[in-house]
């Protein structure tokens, strides 16, 4: 059974008896890119596995999970909701780092963006700093540039950092700072130009983090699919753009 995969949260669960033959993983939206490869490579090795990505923001799944939403596994685009679950509920497994992401910058055009291009915008995109672990850091290195006051009044909001992207592209803003493993993609790449930000002008790569959640720790799979990310899946995650923790 071929895994799918969903862009948008979902709005119901499959019921209990075909759940329990499915892994299912909350994925930070940046991950959109890297999940196909990686559950590619897991179901090779566990042909009786079918596993199913929801993506979106990662502070949405902290919620929906913290509610009791049946997720397995829970990959974070940071690792501080997985270890915030962890302490408000024991039954859920550790929190763990898997990669470690960094920033980029985005627009439409045929050139590659510079600090130029984002002091000339007039909409900056970023993604929701509220709910997405890239969205905050974004603002964390805006907010400590020179003129980092003047550039946020510029700012319009993506729901995720997947999403950054598509709301330059529609013209809602002329530039955008999202996660570099999304705007590096192929599907962006016939679309307008990334350059990565270096991490000495004022930000730290963020530590991603996953857990098993209470659903998952009673399932043999998800534990399998848990060991796969942990201990096969690194050479994946750097392809994709990612760093090693």
């Amino acid at each position: 059974m071929k895994a799918r995969y969903y862009l948008l949260l979902i709005g119901a669960f499959l019921s209990t008896s075909a759940f329990g033959e499915t892994i299912r993983v909350a994925a930070a939206s940046d991950l959109r890119y890297v999940m196909p490869t990686l559950i590619e490579a897991f179901e090779k090795k566990h042909r009786q596995s079918n596993v199913e990505a929801v993506f979106g923001p990662s502070g949405r799944f902290f919620s929906q999970i913290q509610n009791g939403a049946p997720f397995h596994v829970f990959m974070s685009a940071d690792i501080e909701y997985p270890q915030q679950l962890r302490e408000r509920n024991s039954r859920h497994g550790e929190a763990v780092p898997y990669a470690l992401g960094s920033i980029a910058l985005w627009h439409a055009q045929e050139h590659t963006p510079s600090l130029t291009d984002l002091e000339n915008a007039r909409r900056i995109a970023i993604a929701n700093p509220q709910t997405a672990p890239y969205g905050k850091m974004a603002l964390a290195w805006l907010t400590q540039l020179d003129n980092g006051e003047a550039l946020t009044k510029h700012l319009v909001f993506a729901e995720s950092a997947a999403q950054v992207a598509h709301l330059v592209r529609s013209g809602g803003a002329q530039i955008g700072i999202s996660a570099l493993t999304v705007l590096n993609s192929a599907e962006l790449a016939t679309f307008g130009r990334y350059s990565a930000i270096p991490i000495d002008t004022g930000y730290v790569p963020i530590v991603q983090g996953m857990m098993l959640t209470e659903h998952g720790i009673m399932n043999e799979q998800a534990q399998h699919f848990f060991t796969f990310l942990r201990q096969d899946a690194g050479a994946i995650f750097q392809a994709h753009g990612f760093m090693l923790p």
